[in-house]
């Protein structure tokens, strides 16, 4: 039988047809594929095909733009683990395709889908998590301001003090210029430090950070930068803190829908391969 297969290049045919299909893991089924013998199977599956080919002619072929196999991911936090931005970013993409095939859909007027009716009814529109997804995270992993007030709150007051910083060391490089060495303002450890000559380095108070390669120069933190570098450091402990506090909120979220999703994923795989 298999060598009437390769007579009839299947291997081909079922090459040329993965190739038009979005998801990896649809791809690799139908490489898969053989021929039915069963009856019932194969009319279910040529009323399939029928009812998607009339679809495709009245509103155009469904695009999933979204196609990306994250199966492992929906596994990881179904298990309770924290996702990263990123990681939450593809899970509103996915939710947000799920949605756009259900309204792909609904513009049928004229197409009868009495067949696939129940694999597009079965897929969930998770719309709440969805908006509060697009308002947390970015396509780079980035957590928005919008995620949360204090997370706004705390990144204001961090703007505005690493502002004071910059003012206060510009001041000290001015109101010092024959004490300090290029005027260079450098950053140690997330501390704003300044370059001076080495027998200067203990006329300001604060801390000494080390001398420079040739030993003339020392990278001090003057008092009037100590308190300053602090409340940074407080402030960026705080913001790590909310993020965190946030990734773990929305994850749970996920947790909590994630074996609907999966079996939506399931489900744009097999309307993918129809």
């Amino acid at each position: 039988m298999k060598n009437s297969y390769q007579c009839l290049e299947l291997d081909q045919i079922l090459k040329q047809v993965a190739e038009n299909a979005f998801f990896m893991l649809s791809k690799q089924k139908i490489m898969q594929e053989s021929p039915m013998f069963h009856e019932l199977l194969w009319q279910r599956n040529l009323a399939y095909l029928k009812e998607a080919m009339a679809l495709i002619q009245e509103i155009g072929p469904l695009d999933f733009y979204f196609h990306k196999d994250i199966h492992a991911l929906l596994l990881k936090v179904s298990k309770g683990s924290i996702l990263n931005g990123c990681e939450l970013f593809d899970v509103s993409q996915l939710l947000s395709l799920i949605i756009f095939t259900k309204n792909y859909v609904a513009k049928a007027k004229n197409s009868e889908i009495s067949f696939l009716s129940d694999l597009f009814n079965s897929l969930v529109k998770q719309e709440t998590l969805l908006e509060k997804l697009h308002h947390t995270v970015t396509n780079d992993g980035t957590i928005l301001d919008t995620a949360s007030i204090e997370l706004k709150n705390i990144r204001q007051s961090l703007q505005q003090i690493e502002k004071t910083i910059l003012n206060t060391a510009q001041d000290f490089v001015r109101k010092y210029s024959d004490k300090v060495v290029d005027q260079v303002i450098t950053n140690r450890d997330n501390r704003t430090l300044i370059l001076v000559k080495a027998t200067y380095k203990n006329a300001f108070g604060g801390y000494v950070y080390g001398d420079s390669a040739s030993g003339l120069a020392s990278y001090i933190e003057p008092s009037s930068l100590v308190n300053l570098n602090n409340q940074k450091i407080n402030l960026q402990t705080r913001e790590e803190e909310e993020e965190y506090k946030i990734l773990k909120i929305l994850s749970q979220q996920v947790q909590e829908i994630s074996t609907q999703v999966m079996a939506d994923l399931d489900t744009l795989e097999e309307i993918d391969m129809i």
